[in-house]
C-alpha cells in the first residue's frame, strides 16, 4: 500500500484572512515633522508605479506626501533619502476610512529590486493637518515587517504585516508582508425567520480533510454553528460554538468540526457560520478598492464574502472574509504541482 503524503494547511491562511480584524494600528501625524513609515522587502524586481495607502480618522485633511525611502541598516529607520529620485506622490485631500491608490513619478513608476528593504513614508507636503495613517491590519506579527512614527526622532518599531499594496503597471504583486489596504468592518448574522450564514465560497488546490475552521469573530455577541456545504446548501460536517468558552474581545477562533470532511479540488464548497441565538452573531471582513485588490491580496484563491438572507445566497467580490479552514492537505499527485510533497 503506497503512503500517502500530507501537511498541515490552513487555507487560504491567517496571513490573508486574520489580518481583517476590528481595528488597525494608526500613527497619529498632526505636528510639523511627525511622520508614519512601513518597512519591508520588494517583492518583486521591476517598475513600481503604484503603492497603497489607508486613512482612519481625519480631523483636519491638507495635502499629504508619500515617498519610498531607503532605510538605515545600522538602525532600522527611514533615511530621508529617496530609494529613487522620483520616487514619490501626492494624495491632495486625504479622507476618512478611505484607501488610495497613489500613483509614484506620476504614474510612470520607479525600478525597483527584489529584496530590497524600503519604508514606505507619510508626511504633510506643507500645511499641517491632523489624521490617522493605518498601519498594520494585524496578521502576522514577529520582527520583520514593521511599522514606526517620527515626532522629534523615530520610535519604537512594532514588528506586523504592513497595511499596503504594491501595483507594477496593471498587475498587483503579492507578498505575505502585506495586508492590503482596505477598511475593516464586520457584518451581523441574525436569527429572524431563516438563520443567516456567511462565509466564503472556495475550491480547495488539492485534497484536504478538513478539521475545523478559524474565524475572527465578536465573542461577547450570540451563539453561532460552523459548517462545511455543498454548492447547493447541504451540510457536510458542522459544530456549534458557545462564545461564553472564548477569550478576549475579538478572538480568533478555532473551532473543530463535529466530524472531518474530505474536499476535493475543482469542487466549490462553503465555509460559513450561522447564527443561532436571539442576540445576533458578528463576523468581520475586510472591503477593498475593488475587486483586483482583492484578487491580488489572496491571489487566485476564489474566497469572497458570500451572505444567505432568507435562503438567497449573494456574493461581494471586493470583501473577504475573516475566516480559514483548517486540516490535513494531500499530495496532488501532479507533476511539479505545488501540492507534491514527494
Amino acid at each position: 500500500m503506497r503512503n500517502i503524503n500530507s501537511a498541515y494547511i490552513e487555507y487560504p491562511g491567517r496571513e490573508l484572512t486574520m489580518g481583517v480584524i476590528s481595528a488597525f494600528a494608526n500613527i497619529a501625524i498632526d505636528a510639523a515633522d511627525e511622520k508614519a513609515a512601513m518597512i519591508f522587502q520588494i517583492p518583486k524586481t521591476g517598475t513600481l508605479t503604484h503603492v497603497g495607502i489607508r486613512f482612519a480618522t481625519v480631523t483636519n485633511s491638507q495635502s499629504v506626501d508619500v515617498r519610498i525611502e531607503t532605510v538605515s541598516a545600522s538602525d532600522g529607520n527611514p533615511t530621508g533619502t529617496l530609494y529613487d529620485a522620483n520616487g514619490t506622490g501626492v494624495i491632495a485631500t486625504p479622507a476618512q476610512a478611505a484607501s488610495y491608490e497613489v500613483a509614484l513619478n506620476s504614474g510612470n513608476g520607479i525600478a525597483v529590486t527584489r529584496g530590497d528593504i524600503v519604508a514606505i513614508v507619510i508626511q504633510f507636503t506643507s500645511t499641517i493637518g491632523n489624521l490617522l495613517v493605518s498601519v498594520s491590519g494585524g496578521g502576522t506579527g514577529g520582527a520583520f515587517p514593521y511599522y514606526v512614527s517620527y515626532t522629534t526622532a523615530w520610535g519604537a518599531k512594532a514588528g506586523a504585516q504592513v497595511l499596503t499594496f504594491l501595483k507594477y503597471g496593471n498587475e498587483y504583486v503579492n507578498s505575505a508582508q502585506f495586508v492590503g489596504a482596505h477598511s475593516s468592518t464586520y457584518t451581523e448574522i441574525s436569527t429572524t425567520g431563516t438563520y443567516d450564514m456567511e462565509g466564503m465560497l472556495f475550491s480547495p488546490p488539492a485534497p484536504i480533510v478538513v478539521e475545523g475552521m478559524l474565524l475572527n469573530s465578536y465573542s461577547t455577541r450570540g451563539n453561532y454553528d460552523i459548517h462545511i456545504l455543498d454548492k447547493s446548501g447541504n451540510a457536510l460536517s458542522s459544530a456549534s460554538v458557545n462564545v461564553l468558552l472564548g477569550a478576549g474581545a475579538n478572538p480568533t477562533g478555532r473551532i473543530l468540526l463535529n466530524e472531518s470532511v474530505l474536499l476535493i479540488p475543482g469542487i466549490e464548497y462553503r465555509a460559513v457560520a450561522e447564527g443561532k441565538s436571539s442576540t445576533s452573531f458578528r463576523l468581520y471582513y475586510a472591503e477593498f478598492m475593488n475587486a483586483t485588490i482583492r484578487e491580488y491580496c489572496n491571489g487566485t484563491i476564489k474566497q469572497t464574502l458570500r451572505t444567505r438572507t432568507s435562503g438567497a445566497w449573494t456574493d461581494s467580490s471586493t470583501r473577504i472574509p475573516s475566516m480559514s479552514i483548517f486540516g490535513r492537505i494531500f499530495d496532488d499527485g501532479r507533476k511539479n504541482s505545488r501540492w507534491r510533497f514527494r
